[in-house]
C-alpha cells in the first residue's frame, strides 16, 4: 500500500485541552489537496462521495484555520496545491478514503443534534 506524503501541518497538536477533538486521525494540508482533487477528477465516484470528500476537506481547513487563522490556512493550502505532486487516479483515491478519510470522519465526536437524530 503506497504511503501518503506527510505535509508540515498537522491537524490536531499533540497536546490539546479538549481529548475528543485531539482524538483525530493526523491528517495533512496535502491530504485536504488530495481529497479536493479526487472529489474533482474523479469520475468513478457517486455524488454522496463526491460530497463526503468535499466535506472532509472543507471540515478539515476549517478545524485547522480556527487553531493557526484562515489567512495561514490559505497561504498553506494554496503553496500545497500549487507544489502537490499527486497523479489522480482511483486506486490512489481510494487509498487515501480508506486510510484517511474515513477514520476522520469516524473518529468525529456526536453532537447532541446526531444523538437525537439518531433516536
Amino acid at each position: 500500500m503506497r504511503k501518503l506524503l506527510i505535509a508540515a501541518l498537522f491537524v490536531s497538536p499533540i497536546t490539546h485541552a479538549d481529548l475528543l477533538a485531539s482524538s483525530h486521525p493526523i491528517v495533512t494540508m496535502n491530504n485536504v489537496v488530495n481529497a479536493a482533487q479526487c472529489a474533482d477528477n474523479v469520475t468513478d465516484y457517486s455524488e454522496n462521495e463526491v460530497i463526503g470528500l468535499f466535506n472532509f476537506a472543507v471540515d478539515v481547513l476549517d478545524e485547522t484555520a480556527k487553531r493557526i487563522g484562515y489567512n495561514k490556512v490559505e497561504k498553506f493550502y494554496t503553496a500545497t496545491e500549487k507544489n502537490a505532486l499527486f497523479v489522480i487516479d482511483k486506486a490512489h483515491c481510494d487509498a487515501l478514503i480508506d486510510n484517511v478519510v474515513m477514520p476522520y470522519l469516524f473518529s468525529r465526536p456526536i453532537t447532541l443534534y446526531q444523538q437525537e437524530s439518531v433516536s
